[in-house]
């Protein structure tokens, strides 16, 4: 029989397969990018890192050092990689930039690691299908926009591409550019680096190599990483909460361990590689301390900023979130591994064991991403973290060109060490701790399929598209749906329904809560209509809102004690150049926490000593420096007849206009040179006012706001928090004044 049609059609159907998954992995990444980009006005976290973000990369764009002037926690890789194209676009730091650039290294990093992925295993397919899973694990990035993990992770993911064949498939243009990423890594979060460079070290070398000689380098490797592991958590050993995640960590790494034992032999990295990566990580750190120090940063600023600094926050470490049934889970774990590595040198068992590996990698994968699916990150750090050996354990399977897939050595040694993004802070960190799993589980998915394709019929092409498409569309739908699901259905049920759009400077089209719109809208306009609005220490995001620079530029986010005593009493030098201050406090936690008398430190020392209290909403209270610190109401209160406002100095300005405004929705409600509103102004013995011809708040005074009917009266006491506007001629904003029925006994104090 003559074979050339068998042949031609064995072709044809692969070159089906290859367009077919071209074009979905395309699509998906359109579709993808387009969830983010809709995605990035809704809510994140009530924590306003984003605006301490934003806040530093603007004083750092301003002109300010770096550590000396300008007070940050992150590296000067992720201002040069972030700041330097803003400023040659002449572009200005507001919310929108932010999440446009949150958006795009979501896109990037996901893409990225499904690149790795599609490398490993030479499938496009499989690529697309750790597109799915990394966008969806990435999902974390939104909730902190802005944040430099955001550049970090495109920095990873890109390390995991160079190294996704293992050494040999290096290069040393590779190794140059995976070099130059550790560097930008460690000098973008010190920790970044250090668990990158591990990792990645663990990941080139593979299994233990041919040459004897490169054996004790490679049991180096693994003995550095592991007691870097464990030591880095045995100095808190007298913590109970601690002991559990030193132990999920060491049994993570012994389990990847156990298989680098039992595979078969690597070439390993040559001293020529490894020094191109030295090389690439030496030149890309002069090129980035160069700019540090070019921009005014001094040798002592930039050693306490990149190293000193951190010591602090490790000696009161944040325990992690582990199971109590985690610790059986890693035993049975690492046994399981070891019996891997010792059925290697028994062949009458490998077939089986192999099958078996197979079904464990099925149910795992299948786990975590059932897991990421619903976010319960507690269980995959717990339960699914110890079997991170299983996908590289898998027996290698060959794509239609015949090549056999390689092992994910560089995406499971990566993701081994970031299991230490829980140390010391856990916030997001505990999901980015697990993120790498995501690829990972999808790179076993493909590659037990792939097995079990190979294992059932050999040369058929066709049920092989047919089972990949299946399993594939129903990983992305879920995905998407996901995604789509949580951008409306879920915010929509938190907050009764899609929230209009904010409206302030610079966040437009920001969608926060009702709540966390009516605060924001009052903030901004306090800090618009004073001579300095100070952050005590959360929510620079409002500079930015209201369209205001900081006194200062050692701006922190809602730890006060990450400045030093020395850089508290520079603070309260900038604060004292503004007369007439007002400071925003978050919350009465934050008030009994910091404001302590003799103990408090310098700041609140300061603010408790000089400045009154002068305002509050709910939780956030307000202070102010001078008798004059702002606009202020002494009475606001709801009466039979309408609203009344009682005065004990004038309002700075002639007021022509009263408008009452619906703070949630920025609608006006009512506006006195409105004949159609329906108010009318009285004074205290009900005599109409006219702003026309008199000045009722030239001195203290009382006025009344009254409804014209009672429907209407109804409906402006309805509303929960209105905002009483008092406008100049020249549509001026002299008073802005939210009436909170809650809080009314505290005003009238």
């Amino acid at each position: 029989m003559d074979p050339q049609p068998a042949s031609l059609g064995s072709r044809l159907a692969r070159g089906a397969v290859a367009v077919f998954s071209w074009a979905f992995a395309l699509a998906l990444l359109v579709t993808l990018a387009r969830q983010a980009v809709d995605q990035r006005w809704f809510p994140t976290s009530p924590i306003d890192d984003e605006g301490y973000v934003m806040i530093g990369l603007q004083s750092f764009l301003d002109g300010g050092a770096l550590y000396d002037e300008v007070f940050t926690q992150y590296g000067p890789a992720w201002f040069a990689i972030v700041g330097l194209p803003l400023e040659l676009l002449h572009l200005r730091v507001d919310h929108e930039l932010s999440r446009t650039i949150t958006a795009i290294t979501w896109v990037v990093a996901a893409a990225l690691l499904s690149l790795a992925v599609g490398r490993s295993t030479r499938s496009v397919f499989a690529g697309a299908m750790a597109l799915a899973t990394s966008f969806l694990a990435l999902t974390a990035l939104g909730v902190e926009p802005l944040h430099p993990h955001g550049v970090g992770w495109v920095l990873l993911a890109a390390c995991a591409v160079l190294g996704s064949r293992g050494a040999a498939g290096l290069g040393r243009a590779g190794a140059w550019g995976l070099g130059a990423l550790i560097a930008l890594l460690a000098l973008t979060k010190v920790n970044l680096g250090a668990f990158v460079v591990l990792g990645g070290a663990i990941g080139l070398a593979g299994g233990m190599p041919k040459r004897r000689s490169a054996r004790i380098a490679w049991w180096g490797a693994w003995a550095v990483t592991i007691a870097f592991a464990t030591g880095l958590l045995a100095r808190h050993a007298a913590a109970p909460d601690l002991r559990p995640y030193a132990q999920l960590v060491l049994c993570a790494l012994l389990g990847l361990l156990a298989v680098a034992l039992g595979a078969e032999r690597e070439p390993g990295p040559t001293r020529a590689l490894l020094r191109s990566v030295a090389l690439g990580g030496a030149v890309a750190s002069l090129l980035v301390l160069a700019v540090l120090f070019a921009t005014g940063t001094s040798l002592a600023g930039a050693w306490y900023g990149l190293l000193g600094q951190h010591a602090r926050l490790i000696e009161a470490p944040a325990a992690p979130l582990i199971h109590p049934r985690a610790s059986v889970v890693e035993l049975v774990s690492v046994l399981l591994a070891f019996g891997w590595c010792a059925s290697r040198h028994m062949p009458s068992i490998r077939g089986w064991v192999d099958g078996a590996c197979v079904v464990l990698a099925l149910a795992w994968s299948g786990a975590v991403l059932t897991w990421l699916a619903e976010n319960h990150v507690g269980l995959l750090f717990s339960y699914a973290a110890p079997f991170l050996w299983v996908p590289v354990a898998l027996p290698k399977s060959k794509g239609s060109n015949g090549i056999a897939s390689e092992r994910p050595w560089m995406l499971a040694g990566l993701a081994a060490l970031q299991l230490l993004q829980q140390y010391p802070v856990g916030g997001t960190h505990v999901t980015w701790s697990v993120l790498l799993l995501a690829p990972l589980a999808a790179q076993a998915l493909y590659q037990s399929a792939a097995w079990v394709r190979e294992r059932i019929e050999e040369d058929c092409e066709l049920p092989r598209l047919a089972a990949i498409a299946w399993v594939g569309a129903a990983l992305i739908a879920a995905s998407v749906l996901r995604s789509r699901t949580e951008a409306s259905t879920t915010f929509a049920a938190w907050y009764g329904r899609v929230t209009p759009p904010l409206g302030l400077h610079g966040g437009e089209r920001l969608r926060p809560d009702e709540a966390t719109a009516a605060r924001l809208t009052w903030l901004a306009t306090l800090a618009r209509e004073c001579d300095g609005f100070y952050s005590f220490p959360a929510q620079n995001g409002v500079y930015f809102l209201a369209d205001v620079a900081p006194p200062t530029r050692l701006n922190v986010t809602f730890r006060l004690d990450l400045l030093r005593d020395e850089e508290q009493r520079r603070v309260v030098a900038d604060l004292e150049r503004c007369p007439r201050l007002l400071v925003a406090c978050d919350g009465p936690g934050t008030v009994e926490l910091y404001f302590r008398g003799e103990g408090a430190p310098p700041l609140a020392q300061w603010i408790s000593t000089h400045c009154k209290r002068f305002e509050c909403w709910g939780d956030w209270t307000i202070y102010k420096r001078g008798e004059h610190a702002g606009p202020k109401l002494d009475r606001a209160r709801w009466i039979a007849e309408g609203l009344e406002l009682a005065t004990s100095a004038a309002v700075r300005g002639r007021v022509a206009v009263i408008e009452l405004v619906d703070l949630a929705t920025g609608l006006s409600l009512a506006r006195t040179d409105d004949p159609q509103a329906g108010i009318q102004l009285v004074d205290v013995d009900g005599a109409a006012i006219d702003l026309r011809t008199t000045e009722p708040f030239a001195g203290p005074a009382v006025v009344r706001i009254v409804p014209r009917d009672a429907e209407r009266r109804t409906r402006l006491q309805a509303v929960h928090v209105p905002v009483l506007r008092l406008l100049g001629p020249r549509d001026l904003r002299w008073v802005s004044y939210p009436i909170v029925r809650e809080v009314e006994r505290a005003l009238t104090k």
